[in-house]
């Protein structure tokens, strides 16, 4: 998939993106990312109306907005057709044209993290570039908390069992960096410092004005 997305540096949602290697999914909504873009693969379970997918993710003010998807495909059955996406004004709808397939579609991100609702309920799995981890307590996070690693190289995280509408957000960074790491103890150690001082000169401040106030008492 690498030689793929880099095929579309200039422009990061390329219409033609071929997903050879990216069908074989187990999870009802996978993501791969890449540097600024993302390859996500839904797959819409039978016996439900899903002649069309919505997508979405919130805006800055906080309310929904729709995505950008290019480069649809859905596979029926082993048979991959191209798609279109129509941008509304709270979602993107994606027609499927049928009960049961699987849906993937280019988006574009954040390079350092990833943020979106899941499209439908079951499980779930993001799969990080090579040489990047998001388990540090200081330079990274992945929630919902509640996830398993399924492999370290590139790390892939599982959840099990998400509702439709649930945010999964990984904010990500590159292995071998240490002075990163570095970086943010140093900070946290500043930090606690000032805070460690300051609360020292305000206890010496208050035991000052309880000396003075004595010493005139006894006057």
């Amino acid at each position: 998939m690498a030689a793929a997305l880099a095929a579309g540096c200039l422009d990061p949602t390329p219409e033609h993106r071929e997903y050879d290697d990216v069908w074989n999914v187990s999870e009802d909504v996978t993501y791969f990312l890449e540097g600024d873009t993302y390859t996500a693969v839904i797959a819409l379970p039978e016996g439900e109306d899903n002649r069309s997918l919505r997508l979405w993710q919130r805006d800055p003010l906080g309310g929904d907005a729709p995505v950008t998807a290019s480069a649809v495909r859905v596979n029926r059955d082993g048979e991959v057709v191209n798609a279109s996406a129509e941008r509304r004004d709270d979602y993107t709808e994606i027609e499927v044209g049928a009960d049961s397939a699987l849906v993937a579609y280019t988006g574009v991100k954040h390079s350092g993290e990833f943020r979106r609702p899941v499209p439908v309920n079951g499980s779930v799995r993001v799969h990080l570039e090579e040489g990047q981890d998001a388990r540090n307590f200081f330079l990274g996070r992945i929630t919902p908390g509640e996830y398993e690693v399924v492999g370290e190289r590139p790390l892939s995280v599982r959840w099990q069992e998400l509702d439709s509408g649930t945010y999964v957000s990984v904010d990500y960074y590159s292995r071998g960096h240490p002075w990163l790491l570095l970086a943010a103890v140093l900070l946290l150690l500043l930090v606690a410092a000032g805070v460690f001082y300051y609360y020292r000169g305000e206890l010496q401040r208050l035991r000052r004005r309880r000396e003075a106030k004595e010493e005139r008492e006894h006057d």
